[in-house]
């Protein structure tokens, strides 16, 4: 858990011992110097909106065909920390400096990416990139990334002048049955409108295929969950990871997110940044 940039460093002395790896997202900032051999550890990076519970019964609802064919994602994470700085000392030295892929993009660009990737289970190509620097500041602070696979149309947009917004992620999704909403300032409920005209709100006292689990229910359905939960199911994912990887060489949990997934993540960033030249 160390700036971004240190992170390439920091793994490869780490790499050096007989640990299990947690390295907070991004595994690296620049992809094209990343040399290092993870094949035979366990090496996972955190990417904590997938903790949610709502967000998991959000996959699940797209697994079990309940929006039917998907045709379109939107995830939107704004901030206003660039015009309003989140505390003081706020923006750090190192979150000023763009790499190959910009550090907004590393920052929150990967969560973006990750949470499409994760709710519907496939991975995308950027096919259009708007980057541009809005503030003081000198380096990228706003991008929309647009991304297709097959017929699902990806709109990935994320900002830290937009004032108004502390880190409210915003999800929708539309297919041929349903659309959903979800927000992080409402992460207990999920709002579908089927195509009928009917209208349903999911939480964790209705689930019907995750969010319901025990695991799920540390405070009873109507008394918020949140952040610090969401990081509490990852890693308890994680916990039961490393113990498989011990064992088999290898971990089935898809709710844990392998190096190679956050590799994937840059690769998309760095196609998306030459789409934007």
């Amino acid at each position: 858990l160390t700036p971004t940039p240190n992170h390439y460093e920091n793994l490869k002395e780490v790499l050096n011992y007989d640990v299990g790896i947690i390295v907070d997202k991004p595994i690296v900032a620049n992809i094209s110097r990343f040399d290092l051999n993870l094949n035979a550890k366990f090496v996972v990076v955190t990417h904590n909106y997938s903790g949610y519970p709502l967000i998991r019964e959000l996959r699940a609802l797209v697994k079990n065909g309940i929006l039917g064919d998907i045709k379109k994602i939107k995830i939107n994470m704004a901030q206003e920390s660039f015009f309003k700085p989140l505390k003081p000392g706020y923006p750090q030295k190192w979150r000023l400096k763009d790499y190959e892929i910009p550090t907004i993009a590393l920052d929150l660009g990967v969560h973006t990416y990750h949470l499409a990737r994760f709710i519907l289970n496939k991975i995308f190509e950027p096919f259009f990139c708007e980057a541009n620097s809005f503030s003081e500041f000198n380096v990228i602070d706003d991008m929309i990334v647009l991304a297709k696979n097959k017929d699902i149309l990806v709109e990935l947009s994320f900002s830290k002048i937009s004032l108004g917004n502390t880190n409210p992620l915003y999800i929708e999704i539309y297919g041929d049955k349903a659309g959903v909403k979800f927000s992080q300032d409402d992460c207990e409920n999920l709002y579908i409108t089927y195509n009928d005209g009917k209208k349903e709100i999911i939480n964790r006292s209705n689930a019907k295929f995750e969010a319901n689990k025990k695991r799920y229910q540390r405070m009873a359905a109507g008394h918020p969950s949140g952040f610090i939960e969401a990081f509490a199911n990852l890693y308890t994912d994680i916990y039961e990871a490393f113990l498989e990887f011990k064992d088999k060489g290898y971990f089935t949990n898809e709710n844990v997110s392998n190096y190679t997934e956050s590799l994937d993540s840059l690769r998309f960033f760095k196609k998306a940044l030459r789409n934007n030249k």
